[in-house]
């Protein structure tokens, strides 16, 4: 295999490899993201689940306070009956026992639905800081394996020129031997020439000398 071919290939390895390398960095971060975004909708399913006790426990609470306003009604309507009165008032009693147990557990429920929104806020401020990280990074590597991937074709470009000028030297070389060659070969002709005109000119010499 040629060097320049052998060059090429190795260029070629090289640009695949950095690919590799980045699809698996890709991979990675696209993974991150993916996870993150599981976590998010598991916290915002967790926050729908609390915010539903709360208004349910908001209702059971209002009603409740009716029941509490009935019984107390009931109680001063039938205040003459004084057993009747007297289960009113019970009625009562057991419906604000009731009431202020709900009380407590929609004040859990509801510092429970906070914090889980601000868990819900954080982590979703969190993944969109990665998404755009991710996409920031993703774009910043693609050029600049473009970029490389360049460099790449210009390092083989120059091994061309290279190869290219040597070519030429050696046709210039040639060139000059085959000039050379053609000279000598026109210098025999010369010589012969040359005495053939010296010939002729003792000739002419004798014929302009008076006898």
């Amino acid at each position: 295999m040629g060097v320049f071919q052998r060059l090429k290939q190795a260029v070629s390895t090289g640009l695949e490899s950095l690919v590799d390398e980045i699809e698996n960095r890709e991979a990675v971060a696209l993974a991150t993201v993916q996870e993150m975004e599981r976590g998010v909708a598991r916290v915002m399913l967790q926050r729908k689940r609390v915010e539903r006790r709360v208004a349910r426990l908001e209702q059971a609470a209002a009603d409740l306070e009716s029941a509490m306003d009935l019984w107390r009604e009931r109680a001063l309507r039938d205040r003459r009956n004084r057993t009747m009165a007297v289960e009113h008032v019970r009625r009562l009693l057991e419906s604000e026992r009731h009431h202020a147990a709900t009380l407590e557990e929609m004040t859990r429920a509801r510092v429970l639905r906070d914090k889980v929104r601000e868990d819900e806020r954080v982590l979703g401020a969190k993944l969109e800081q990665l998404r755009d990280r991710c996409v920031a990074l993703s774009s910043r590597e693609s050029r600049i394996s473009v970029r490389e991937g360049i460099e790449g074709a210009e390092a083989v470009e120059e091994a061309f020129d290279r190869w290219e000028a040597r070519i030429e030297e050696r046709e210039a070389i040639a060139e000059l031997e085959a000039h050379s060659a053609g000279i000598n070969g026109r210098d025999g002709v010369s010589n012969e020439e040359a005495a053939e005109a010296e010939r002729r000119l003792d000739e002419i010499l004798h014929e302009e000398l008076p006898s």
